[in-house]
């Protein structure tokens, strides 16, 4: 594994944890495979092109942001599992941390009390210090690493999805109008007040039929 960023990695773990990576990604890629024969089998170009043809914008970036997502579902369950793995490392170093200075964590009460330990547990202690301070680096740089990627591949979804959102959320058919047919939006409204209110339905019938030319003239 060399010596990435100058940390000397533990050689015995490097090499367990990498195998364990190598084999899920191979199983990843296995499954990939035969799910690339059955999409080969039903004409996905055939269906890229329609979707590229008769959908909007919006729906086939999505579409790209579910395809990213899909290729990468396997980095996100390692980084998952080296950040999990991080996290009770640093809760041991916290516990362990507590039991130098003669203290400890009170569950019922939600404290930390004072406390007498022996020198059998202090150096249980000393050793399981010992041992995670030798292994945390090999498992912060894999965790790094894979933060990375999962920060990238999040970069690339985020950019897919900005331009949903704008699309989503500008009036682009109204301003669209508003530019190519102004006259398409009401600019001014006049209201008569009727004396008769039996001639009510006869002026609404006449402003029915005088609109409708109206429309009819500007299309």
């Amino acid at each position: 594994m060399g010596a990435p960023a100058g940390f000397k990695l533990n050689k015995p773990l490097a090499s367990i944890l990498g195998n364990g990576i190598l084999l899920w990604l191979n199983l990843w890629s296995f499954a990939f495979e035969e799910l690339s024969v059955i999409a080969s089998k039903i004409s996905l170009g055939w269906w890229l092109f329609l979707a590229g043809r008769y959908m909007g914008v919006t729906l086939q970036l999505t579409l790209m942001i579910d395809f990213v997502k899909l290729t990468t579902w396997h980095s996100h369950w390692v980084y998952f599992y080296f950040a999990k793995l991080n996290r009770l490392q640093f809760g041991l170093f916290s516990s362990l941390s507590k039991l130098f200075l003669g203290k400890k964590i009170n569950v019922l009460r939600h404290r930390v009390d004072t406390c007498e330990y022996d020198v059998g547990q202090l150096l249980l202690g000393t050793l399981l210090f010992t041992i995670l301070a030798f292994l945390v680096t090999t498992n912060l740089v894999f965790f790094v690493f894979f933060a990375g990627v999962r920060g990238s591949i999040v970069l690339i979804s985020l950019m897919l999805w900005l331009p949903v959102v704008v699309l989503n959320s500008l009036p682009l058919a109204s301003l669209v109008y508003r530019v190519w047919n102004s006259r398409f939006f009401i600019t001014a409204m006049e209201l008569d007040i009727c004396q008769d209110p039996e001639d009510t339905s006869a002026v609404l019938e006449k402003y029915i039929s005088t609109s409708t030319r109206v429309v009819g003239k500007h299309q």
